[in-house]
């Protein structure tokens, strides 16, 4: 496979005039005056939305998975309704289904999008944001508030004080930076903080996680090699990156490619590290289709055949058997469960 050529495009631009779509769209919006009092910046982003919909959309119709449409449909409820624009989420996804019966697809649009269309007609509860059930709330409340703020020292002594006080490395990755990084995600999704401020939040995330790495490689590994990476497109790393590094902790031999990796690179780095076990990141649906690719390329090579392959994601736990369809060995909904799974595969 060219990671740069062929990956270079998502299999679904590949494969469907996504362009030819986007005007159609956009022609039936703008009879219906949806643009109407609407300056050029409204109508420019929302051609670059309908591109990223019908993307989105035409993969989870490769899933046959409706549930993943049902999570979508939401998630731009969400977060339309936090910009005030909540209004045009309904007639845009009823747009999108009318072209997309339009176009020739070899798959039955009805049946997987028909209970997602039906939900933008029903009441939904709001977005809970907060620690409720995080045993330290308080104490990751001020750590979120002061990171927001842009206090990492701060944020820093409030760690440095928990692990002082007894609170494990597992549970600072998981109770602080897992658990803070899902709430300002929320907090961004609901338009309460910026994506420059969330963006932020991350990467002094990251500078937080690296002032810890010394308390985490003190010892030589004892346990099976492990490769952690993100499907190639998958910007997403930081969720796969702290369990790379909680396994690290665990004992294991792990081995951290990042973000957006291409699928030769992969394989050729399995190859050469002689890994047991590879877990596999994809945060949004429209990588799919490239991450099970990925998994038969691995399948296929018969000095990698046999490594046992873990994926996680938003999609994995929108839609449990997910991971089934695309031909994985399992995935993993948190940090802990992966630290779990990849211990009793290394028993196994």
């Amino acid at each position: 496979m060219d990671s740069k050529g062929f990956e270079a495009q998502s299999y679904i631009e590949l494969r469907y005039d996504l362009d030819a779509a986007v005007d159609m769209a956009m022609s039936i919006m703008e009879r219906e005056g949806m643009f109407e009092g609407k300056d050029s910046r409204f109508i420019e982003y929302s051609r670059s939305d309908l591109k990223i919909h019908f993307q989105y959309v035409l993969e989870v119709l490769q899933t046959g998975s409706e549930s993943l449409f049902i999570d979508y449909v939401e998630w731009n409820r969400v977060f339309f309704r936090g910009i005030g624009l909540e209004y045009v989420v309904a007639p845009t996804f009823r747009i999108i289904h009318d072209v997309l019966l339009k176009m020739d697809l070899d798959i039955d649009v009805d049946t997987v999008l028909a209970p997602g269309m039906a939900s933008l007609s029903e009441s939904h509860d709001d977005v809970v944001i907060g620690f409720e059930g995080n045993p330290y709330p308080e104490l990751v409340e001020s750590y979120c508030r002061s990171l927001l703020k842009g206090d990492r020292e701060k944020a820093w002594n409030i760690l440095n004080d928990a692990m002082e006080d007894g609170v494990g490395i597992l549970e600072i990755f998981e109770h602080f930076f897992q658990a803070s990084l899902r709430n300002v995600g929320l907090l961004w999704q609901t338009g309460r903080i910026s994506v420059a401020k969330e963006h932020l939040f991350t990467s002094s995330t990251q500078n937080l996680m690296a002032r810890i790495y010394p308390y985490i490689f003190v010892k030589p590994p004892s346990k099976s090699k492990v490769m952690a990476a993100c499907v190639s497109g998958e910007l997403h790393e930081m969720g796969i990156r702290m369990i790379a590094d909680m396994l690290e902790l665990e004992g294991f031999d792990t081995t951290y490619l990042g973000a957006n990796t291409p699928s030769d690179a992969i394989v050729s780095m399995l190859k050469e590290s002689g890994a047991k076990i590879l877990l596999l990141s994809a945060t949004m649906t429209y990588h799919m289709e490239r991450l099970q690719r990925l998994i038969s390329l691995v399948r296929s090579d018969p000095d990698t055949e046999r490594v046992k392959i873990l994926v996680g994601g938003r999609p994995f736990t929108v839609d449990e058997s997910l991971w089934e369809k695309i031909g994985a060995d399992g995935y993993s909904k948190d940090m802990k469960e992966a630290i779990d799974m990849v211990a009793s595969l290394d028993e196994a």
